[in-house]
């Protein structure tokens, strides 16, 4: 029976992955479709989706997606009206995930930070406010502290960035394993090496919470049984130097970008409006 596990892991979330005429049909009925391209990294390349933009001193947003994902789990933001007609949405897919190649087994996430700098350019100017959610959450910490020159502001959605709350299911440690992975769609494939190292480099980046100097949003939900509540405790207790708040949210769960993208979009102006440090 153990061995139907990955199917059955597989089936489960099979239904969060959209095909490319999936993602079409979207975009077709809920217009502007993103530009979609590769970026040449020295880390490899990484594949973005930016919706298209007549103004080109608008804020740009950098959706980070959590694992597993794909840039199109923003698909909602990218396509909101009100947003469009003040930011610039950047949604890249994160290493290993949809059309960012690989390369290797796994990223770490400062090599993750490093990644998507590049794509921000040396525009200091035009700086950017950072999306994080769940295990985009780190990467996004990680890039404001290593570049504060280039993100004026961070939103931190349901984060998974506290290594003593790490949480492991009882299978966490066999799906790695051959002959399971390979019976795993890749993306699940990605997210389970990724899960596997991400206790260690959440430490890595523990000194690098005190280089965040940038305005931030921290946001959880009541009802998240995917990440604890003690790691948007951490958070906000990590966050020393930058000026913040935590928001709780009783009622909702993990994916708070879809569930009150009403919320989202006032914390997003908030942050906006704010002068940069």
């Amino acid at each position: 029976m153990i061995f139907l596990l990955p199917v059955f892991l597989s089936a489960c979330f099979s239904r969060y992955f959209l095909s490319e005429d999936e993602i079409k049909t979207y975009f077709d009925s809920h217009p502007p479709h993103p530009n979609q391209y590769l970026v040449c990294t020295p880390s490899g390349d990484c594949h973005v989706a930016e919706t298209p933009s007549c103004d080109s001193a608008a804020t740009r947003l950098l959706l980070i997606h959590g694992a597993p994902g794909a840039w199109y789990v923003y698909r909602n933001m990218l396509s909101d009206t009100t947003l469009l007609q003040s930011f610039r949405m950047l949604a890249p897919d994160r290493p290993g995930y949809h059309r960012s190649r690989k390369g290797r087994q796994t990223w770490s996430i400062i090599e993750q930070a490093h990644m998507l700098a590049h794509l921000l350019g040396n525009d200091t100017i035009h700086k950017t406010i950072v999306v994080g959610r769940s295990y985009g959450v780190p990467v996004a910490a990680a890039l404001a502290a290593l570049y504060p020159k280039q993100v004026k502001a961070l939103l931190l959605i349901s984060p998974a960035s506290d290594p003593e709350s790490e949480k492991y299911w009882w299978f966490s440690r066999i799906i790695p394993l051959p002959p399971f992975r390979w019976m795993l769609i890749k993306p699940l494939r990605t997210a389970a090496d990724e899960k596997m190292r991400h206790r260690r480099d959440l430490l890595e980046i523990l000194p690098l919470w005190k280089n965040i100097r940038c305005r931030t949003i921290v946001a959880s939900g009541g009802k998240d049984w995917i990440v604890d509540r003690k790691n948007a405790l951490f958070t906000d207790s990590a966050l020393t130097h930058a000026p913040h708040e935590t928001i709780f949210l009783p009622e909702n769960g993990h994916l708070i970008t879809q569930e009150r993208p009403d919320l989202v979009r006032e914390w997003l102006f908030k942050l906006d409006a704010v002068s940069t440090h």
